[in-house]
Formats: C-alpha cells, structure tokens, sequence
C-alpha cells in the first residue's frame, strides 16, 4: 500500500518525527500553515546531565497567526551561543559528537532570518546523516483536511503530548550519555550523536522495518 503523510517543520526534529519519514514513501512539508506557539516548530529537547531541557528559538513579537515561511527569528538575542553551548555540555562526550558536529554548528551560526529556513536546512542535512533518501516535498496551499490516503501528522508531535501517539512507532532504547535510566523521543541529534552510523538500524526497528 503507498503511505502518504504530511507534517509540518520542527527544530531539530525528535527521533518519533524522524522515524516517520522512515516509515511513510512519501513525506509533504507543510509550507503553507499559519504559525503556532508552543509547539515543536521553534523547539526542540535534549539531555543534559541533570534534566530533559528545552532549547527554544525566540520568535519575533508580533508572529502570531502569520505564515510560517514569513516568521522571523529574534536574532538580537544570544540564543544561538546558548543553545550550542547546551549541545556541547549535554553531547561533548557523546560517542559520535565529533564526526558530526560541524554541521550542526554551521547550520546555526549561519544565522538564517527565517525559521521555516533554519528548519529546513537541519532536516536535510539530518536525513543525510541518518541515510534516508527522501525528496523533499511541499504543500501547494493550505488544506485543513486531506483525503484518509494521506495521513495528517501535522500537530500531532507536541511538546505536551506525553504518550505515544503515533500507531507505527516504538521506541527503541539505546546508550545515552546521561543517566541509567533511558529517555525516549528526545530530538533526533540524541541519536546521531550517540549511535552514529546505527542510527538508521534504530530508527527501522521503531517501524518494524528491521
């Protein structure tokens, strides 16, 4: 059967986000949504060594209900030197941290204006990382239902879904840098930066496609 689904752009997008461009043929970006707060399309969440934190871009005032390709990221703030200096404590020691780093880092001190640009640049090069081959699709206009071909992921994944809300996916375990006991669904830079090159065996056995 061709499976079809369409979600919208996330930050650093979580290993469950990752795992549903592994599992669908075909992924359409969302590109034509009015932005919503609080939600994983300016945040992301990593772990550190005492707790789940947040890393949240700020957001020009004034964004509400604009299109998501027109929201501009606060740039006269220092987020981006926070925000890597979080990655850095929370994967420095991570096992894969140094191959791949680089261009995590380039992506954010190029300092896109735009976040659906910012969002963009990270899945491609993370869907490189992983070793999916995904053409990258996007919404023509904005469509409030799709046909039951296609299945709507968009706000699905959300920073105050607590349980497990996508039918095909099931999290894996793997060794964190941090704590005994394993944290799932975290963003899906966790994964590359500790299973590297596995990553992608993960990701399948989520789907069951291993």
């Amino acid at each position: 059967m061709y499976k079809q689904a369409i979600i919208e752009l996330h930050y650093l997008p979580s290993i469950p986000y990752v795992a549903s461009w592994a599992y669908f043929d075909e992924v359409i970006i969302e590109s034509k949504e009015s932005y919503t707060k609080q939600s994983f399309r300016n945040r992301c969440q990593i772990r550190t060594a005492n707790k789940v934190d947040d890393l949240i871009i700020p957001i020009e005032k004034g964004n509400s209900n604009v299109p998501i390709q027109e929201i501009r990221i606060d740039q006269n703030q220092s987020w981006i030197k926070n925000h890597w200096r979080a990655i850095q404590s929370a994967y420095g020691n991570a096992p894969f941290f140094e191959h791949y780093k680089q261009d995590i880092e380039k992506i954010l001190y190029n300092k896109p204006r735009f976040l659906f640009d910012l969002n963009l640049q990270f899945l491609e090069v993370i869907l490189k990382m992983i070793g999916l081959n995904k053409k990258i699709i996007f919404s023509q206009k904005y469509e409030k239902k799709y046909p039951s071909a296609i299945q709507d992921l968009r706000s699905v994944i959300h920073p105050k879904q607590v349980n497990n809300v996508l039918d095909y996916y099931f999290p894996q375990e793997y060794t964190q840098v941090f704590g005994n006991q394993f944290v799932k669904d975290l963003s899906v830079i966790d994964l590359i930066f500790c299973e590297g090159p596995n990553a992608i065996n993960i990701l399948k056995r989520s789907i069951g496609h291993f």
